[in-house]
């Protein structure tokens, strides 16, 4: 058994079997260079799939502002909370040292938060006038809680459709541990509670919660733009 802990407490556990292959040896990848897994071209595709849908709405972007469509004022507040809650992320989840290296944190902070912010503007005035377009319906109470109508029914009844789903949602992932005990199967291995590292974080204190917390906000955020990015490539394509 191997373990690790930092201030205390316990950050990695697993079980080392006398057939576990190591992932390093003599300070290189164990697999050939040669040799390309099915996880490479997996990992290639995603990435390749991501580039496409920052270049193609870059351009969408771009072509909007020569024919003087999309809305800037409302793409200037997305992003502007947007750089909000990335820093907030930072602010919480960052080791903070009164020395002079504290500034490069800062810079590093404030560099992944302005190029977040610069990525949902583009991705805001790309998509904002084809989806108004396409589905005018799912941009109403979009554009009243950009301006400031907080108390608007429509937009708190999306917000708590919302909220269930994301509740919903948030239930299955313990419900998926535990329904193979429920069936009479074995539980998954203790040592393996979730590929994500952020439930590990979680656990270190208020601090590492709450920054854990605004970086999901965050991810969702960007993540619900870029499923509309890829909806609207579909239907000027297909």
């Amino acid at each position: 058994m191997e373990a690790a802990a930092y201030r205390g407490r316990i950050v990695s556990f697993r079980i080392v079997e006398p057939w576990t292959k190591p992932t390093l040896t003599g300070g290189t990848w164990a697999q050939p260079s040669n040799v390309v897994s099915g996880a490479d071209w997996a990992v290639g595709i995603h990435v390749g799939a991501n580039f496409l849908l920052i270049l193609f709405p870059a351009w969408l972007a771009w072509s909007n502002l020569q024919a003087g469509r999309g809305d800037r004022k409302g793409a200037f507040r997305l992003a502007l909370y947007f750089l909000a809650v990335q820093m907030l992320h930072w602010l919480f989840g960052a080791h903070h040292v009164a020395s002079q290296a504290e500034l490069q944190v800062v810079y590093g902070g404030l560099y992944r938060a302005l190029f977040h912010f610069g990525l949902v503007w583009i991705l805001y005035m790309a998509l904002e006038p084809y989806a108004r377009r396409m589905w005018p319906k799912t941009m109403i109470s979009w554009v009243r809680l950009l301006n400031g109508r907080f108390r608007d029914s429509l937009v708190g009844r999306d917000i708590l459709a919302g909220s269930i789903g994301g509740m919903v949602v948030g239930f299955g992932a313990p419900i998926y541990k535990l329904a193979p005990g429920w069936l009479g199967y074995a539980l998954p291995r203790p040592d393996r509670p979730s590929p994500d590292p952020g439930e590990l974080v979680s656990i270190l204190g208020l601090r590492e919660a709450l920054s854990q917390l605004f970086l999901k906000h965050a991810n969702v955020l960007v993540t619900a733009l870029f499923v509309l990015a890829a909806l609207v490539v579909l239907r000027l394509v297909l």
